[in-house]
């Protein structure tokens, strides 16, 4: 059985000052093997980028492999 690299996707869940709800922004492709500190990183970029006034609340990295027998 060999096991192959799909794909990544990393989340980033920003908290937006006086609402409970979240928002996600999402990027998809990204390279296998990123250092936990890049992915962590992303989420300050899109926390400055952000039109209003948000914070990072966490950054949710999704890797799929693939089986093949």
């Amino acid at each position: 059985m060999m096991r192959s690299h799909k794909q990544t996707k990393v989340t980033v869940q920003l908290a937006e000052e006086g609402s409970e709800k979240l928002v996600k922004q999402t990027f998809a492709n990204v390279k296998a093997g990123v250092e936990e500190a890049t992915i962590l990183a992303l989420g300050d970029i899109v926390e400055r980028l952000a039109p209003t006034s948000v914070e990072t609340a966490s950054v949710i990295e999704t890797v799929e492999y693939e089986y093949n027998k």
